[in-house]
């Protein structure tokens, strides 16, 4: 018979009983070796998210979800432990209590509070010298230590498609990217320069497993002063040929091509006119092609597209990033008490993701460059922090994961494709933190950012819900940790 716990336990995930045996008894043994003999180091987190969606938007089901409460619990148990002084291991285990997402009206599964059970970390770092280390596993890894919620475009974001995320299952205090992989980092000048070699691989967005390598450098010349880049070969290495040879898949195209325009819609940021000539793809519609000769084939569809002469594209998902970051503490400049006043910086990034250009829909390189700037005020000891960050990326395309979710197809989302979407181009996020003792803080975060909801199978949306300037939400989260 099953413990009411367990009992507990099986009626919130709606899963198999199997799987959480699996994930009690994998942390019962997490427990068991934490508490065993030997120095070892545990550490013990709860938080509550709490909040509601004022205003939103969902595309793809056309659903308003404004007013939508906006919940989730999170535990977990990490243990670390030094072994033979130079190597160390890194384990962490828990879960988390959310609610789905039911953008058309959700089923019976989707009305009860789901339990989804992970692993935080899962590394060991070996450290030979204080100059070098190497850390391998499934590990954290971010290189903006001021950047509250925008920003970390180097790991967060995808060229073509052109893509942000913020967010994930933990939707506050999770700007960092977890990674399987190895990183190898070199210190020199008693830390001030620090530079950080590594492979990451994808675990999160599809296609999973895609590689990245990747340098990191980080400066500090003097105190209160930061500044970085960096350099990636984003998903140049792909252990899946067959899902490579399909998201690189030859296009034809039509330049000039008559097509009828989409009627302007402010709700959506769509601009159109009574009628474009635009640059078609044959996958879009039937052709109707008659005889392809040579360079030149005939559209027997409409008169105005006659003649046409079709050329060929292949987009790739693999691109050339590059990105840089600041953060001028003025505590640190100024030498002022940061206890006392609380934090007080300046910071920023920019990034370039992809400096290759595509026909049709990625065609400038200004359309695929995110630039962040960020503040955090002092309170004189009121709040740890008080920060303000502003986003803007010129990007025309609808920001979809669809293409690579649902048909491992790179152009834009075929539903929004060849409409113009400008209002999504401003993003903001204000977040606010405040600890009561070592152990309990509070943080508030309101923002319009690029948040993704996750349905009852624990799938994101294609498109943030927060698409135009005054969609926006609101989250408080209470968080113990010893």
């Amino acid at each position: 018979m099953d413990s009411p716990l367990r009992e507990f336990a099986n009626r919130l995930n709606g899963k198999s009983r199997i799987m959480n045996n699996r994930v009690i008894a994998f942390g019962l043994f997490a427990l068991a070796v934490a508490f065993g003999e030997g120095k070892r180091d545990l550490s013990l987190f709860t938080a509550i998210d709490f909040g509601r969606l004022e205003n939103g938007y969902d595309m793809i089901k056309k659903y308003d979800p404004s007013g939508l409460a906006l919940n989730r619990t999170y535990v977990n148990v990490g243990f670390n432990e030094e072994l033979e002084g130079n190597y160390l291991l890194s384990v962490g285990v828990g879960g988390i209590f959310w609610k789905a997402f039911e953008g058309d009206g959700g089923g019976p599964a989707d009305k009860v509070i789901k339990f989804g059970p992970g692993i935080s970390n899962a590394f060991m770092k070996w450290s030979p010298s204080e100059q070098w280390n190497l850390t391998f596993g499934y590990f954290p890894y971010r290189y903006n230590e001021a950047a509250r919620n925008l920003g970390e475009y180097l790991f967060r974001s995808e060229a073509y498609p052109t893509i942000i995320y913020t967010g994930g299952w933990s939707w506050m205090n999770d700007i960092g990217y977890n990674t399987v992989g190895a990183k190898l980092t070199w210190n020199l000048a008693e830390g001030r320069f620090r530079q950080d070699l590594g492979l990451f691989g994808e675990y999160f967005n599809s296609p999973i497993y895609d590689i990245t390598p990747a340098y990191i450098a980080t400066f500090k010349p003097i105190k209160g002063l930061t500044y970085g880049g960096a350099v990636s070969l984003h998903r140049f290495i792909s252990p899946t040929p067959k899902v490579k040879q399909e998201l690189t898949k030859s296009y034809v195209y039509y330049e000039n091509f008559y097509f009828p325009a989409v009627a302007a819609d402010s709700a959506v940021g769509v601009t159109g006119s009574p009628e474009q000539r635009v640059t078609m793809l044959k996958s879009d519609i039937d052709l109707k092609i008659g005889q392809l000769g040579g360079d030149s084939a005939t559209y027997y569809g409409n008169a105005n597209n006659a003649g046409k002469r079709p050329q060929t594209v292949a987009f790739d998902l693999a691109a050339v990033m590059a990105m840089a970051f600041f953060e001028l503490d003025f505590n640190g400049l100024l030498g002022l008490d940061e206890s006392a006043l609380g934090k007080f910086n300046l910071y920023g990034e920019v990034a370039q993701l992809g400096f290759k250009n595509y026909p049709i829909f990625y065609t400038d390189m200004a359309q695929r460059r995110p630039v962040m700037l960020g503040a955090s005020l002092p309170t004189f000891g009121l709040l740890k922090h008080l920060s303000f960050e502003l986003e803007y990326l010129q990007n025309p395309n609808i920001e979809s994961i669809a293409s690579t979710y649902d048909k491992l197809d790179l152009p834009p989302d075929e539903n929004f494709r060849y409409r113009v979407f400008t209002r999504d181009d401003y993003k903001w996020s204000i977040n606010a933190a405040r600890s009561f003792s070592e152990f309990l803080s509070i943080h508030v975060q309101v923002a319009n950012d690029h948040i993704r909801l996750k349905d009852g199978f624990a799938r994101p949306q294609y498109i943030p819900v927060t698409q135009e300037p005054g969609h926006w939400y609101w989250l408080t989260r209470i968080q113990w940790m010893i």
